[in-house]
């Protein structure tokens, strides 16, 4: 019976370390998980998150100063798409209607008598209520 006793004796002693394991690890994760800790991790993750995102475009464009130009480029054109097609050539100005949606394929071929009589307004914008100039 002593062979018991100790098995049980045994036991308890082992019960009795992984609930203080568990209890010490309920008090580690509480400790984690407050709002502070919390903020403070967050903040840490997005501050290494942009810097290692800055040094990757930095070095991309470092590398390929070419594709950033014409990206740059393409973004400016079509920031400032309303004035550069303001003073476009008139054949130009009727792609960009048709491009656009503004005029069907047989409107933008039909508008060439037109605009070779001097008319070369376009209609009006859907995207900003505005009516473009369209001058020459």
């Amino acid at each position: 019976m002593s062979a018991d006793v100790e098995k049980v004796e045994a036991a308890g002693q082992r019960a009795a370390a992984s609930r203080q394991n568990l209890l010490s690890s309920i008090d580690t994760t509480r400790a984690r998980l407050t709002p502070a800790r919390l903020k403070a991790d967050a903040l840490d993750s997005a501050k290494t998150g942009l810097t290692t995102a800055r040094r990757e475009i930095v070095t991309h464009a470092r590398s390929h100063p070419v594709r950033i130009g014409f990206g740059i480029a393409a973004l400016l054109a079509w920031v400032f798409r309303r004035p550069i097609i303001a003073h476009a050539p008139v054949m130009l100005q009727r792609g960009y209607g048709w491009a656009a949606g503004k005029l069907s394929f047989s409107e933008a071929l039909a508008q060439s008598d037109m605009m070779a009589d001097g008319g070369n307004d376009l209609p009006p914008s859907d995207n900003d209520n505005q009516e473009a100039l369209h001058e020459e």
